[in-house]
């Protein structure tokens, strides 16, 4: 890698490239916030810098459009400020443009693409870790937000996916409950009780289910505990072999989910894999370099895990585990 980040965004490109947005980064004041971005190309195994953000920026959400462009948004600036700024980066012109500013400023949101081209950004902390319940649609064709039904609960350190059926799954935060938004109805509905936990994992599993992993409880413990949706309800499924805070974790083609890295007073470079319809855990590979607060990221029939920390110190170097053929 260019530069040792932790706590970056990923987003993989075409061309078989990946681009890790933000973070904070070491060298020259450790652990500021970063506004550079790199990338990597798998078919030539090189970083390159791309260019740099119009701001630094940490506990930012990014999502990748159907245009291929990457939207950035919120988070902390290099003063630790929330910020409302947005910006977008075209990566066949290698620039960033500002994009319309949020409502209001806010980190660690969750971010979802729906099915209509349109971007789901809801709750996240706006001041002093409050957590908001409000929800917003960016529009990337009118360049415009426009606000959507607010959550049933506030929530900061949750996260979201999209279900085959078009629907956005939110879970995790102070509260225990789930919550579904409908897209067609602008409307959220309760999705049943998988506890509480702040910065899980959470991967969808196949089409209609989802997993729910590791995390860090409102007692502040690193869980292994892993629940999974399925048919409008969540179920206890096997364990991870260890407790997981700030674990790595991705989807791959076959719908299968990996979860791995994180840590719980020591730092972990176990990876384990789930298959759909199982309910228990395979051992995938290992990493090489253990690694908290990373990116994994599904890339030319393997996974780039990049960045973290180790012992505390942000991480300069990345890893490519191919997949078998």
């Amino acid at each position: 890698m260019i530069q040792p980040l932790a706590g970056q965004t990923a987003n993989a490109l075409a061309g078989n490239r990946v681009l890790l947005e933000g973070g904070l980064a070491m060298g020259p004041g450790t652990g500021s916030v970063t506004g550079a971005a790199q990338t990597y190309s798998a078919a030539n195994n090189q970083w390159t810098a791309a260019a740099p953000m119009g701001m630094a920026r940490d506990g930012h959400f990014s999502v990748r459009l159907p245009s291929g462009s990457v939207l950035i948004g919120g988070g902390f600036d290099a003063d630790f400020n929330l910020t409302a700024r947005t910006e977008i980066y075209d990566p066949r012109l290698n620039t960033w443009t500002r994009a319309a500013p949020l409502p209001e400023p806010a980190a660690l949101q969750a971010a979802v693409l729906l099915p209509n081209g349109m971007v789901l950004v809801a709750g996240g902390d706006i001041g002093s870790i409050h957590a908001s319940r409000l929800a917003w649609l960016y529009d990337p064709r009118a360049n415009t937000w426009s606000p959507a039904a607010g959550m049933l609960y506030p929530r900061v350190g949750h996260e979201g996916v999209l279900l085959g059926n078009g629907t956005v799954l939110i879970a995790g935060g102070a509260t225990p409950w789930a919550e579904r938004y409908d897209p067609a109805r602008n409307a959220w509905s309760l999705a049943g009780r998988p506890g509480a936990r702040l910065s899980p994992a959470m991967l969808v599993l196949g089409k209609n289910e989802a997993l729910l992993a590791g995390g860090e409880s409102v007692g502040l413990k690193c869980l292994s505990s892993v629940v999974i949706f399925s048919r409008g309800s969540w179920a206890p499924a096997q364990s991870m072999m260890k407790p997981r805070c700030d674990p790595l974790a991705a989807t791959l083609p076959d719908g299968s989910d990996v979860v791995g890295g994180g840590y719980a007073g020591d730092t972990w470079g176990s990876m384990q894999r789930m298959l759909p319809g199982a309910r228990r855990w395979s051992h995938f590979r290992s990493l090489h370099f253990p690694r908290c607060s990373g990116s994994l990221t599904y890339v030319n029939h393997g996974l780039l895990a990049a960045g973290g920390y180790f012992e505390g110190t942000e991480i300069g170097m990345a890893e490519f585990l191919a997949l078998p053929s």
